[in-house]
């Protein structure tokens, strides 16, 4: 991870641990990224959402236990940006988006990850002063 004192703070929320560690090293990588914190479930989310509020959240749509539409609702309502992760069938960027969320990427491999990083973060980088 970065210098947490500089630079974007992004929240992702995905529950195979693979995934997640894929995303955080990618999405701390990025130019513009000053901190990636990390939650396998809404209530860990829900925690680093109280302890650092972030510029944008990638959000796996699927998660065990609470439905993650609960914890979309709650960030949008907050006004913070979220992208959808998904692995469902039918799930690409062509399903009709919950209002509000600004992508939904495919999960699985390299590709989908890099799509997620110039189509979806860098975009939202921009905008953060």
């Amino acid at each position: 991870m970065s210098n947490a004192s500089a630079g974007a703070t992004i929240l992702v929320v995905e529950d195979v641990d693979t995934m997640r560690a894929l995303l955080v090293h990618q999405v701390g990588g990025l130019q513009g990224v000053g901190r990636v914190v990390q939650a396998r479930n809404t209530w860990e989310a829900r925690r680093e959402l109280r302890r650092n509020r972030p510029h944008a959240v990638l959000l796996d749509e699927v998660l065990p236990g609470e439905s993650s539409l609960d914890l979309l609702r709650e960030l949008l309502g907050e006004g913070i940006p979220v992208i959808l992760l998904t692995s469902l069938e039918g799930g690409g960027p062509e399903r009709a988006l919950p209002e509000g969320v600004l992508h939904r990427v495919p999960k699985g491999g390299e590709g989908a990850v890099q799509d997620l990083l110039e189509n979806a973060i860098l975009p939202i980088l921009k905008t953060i002063p």
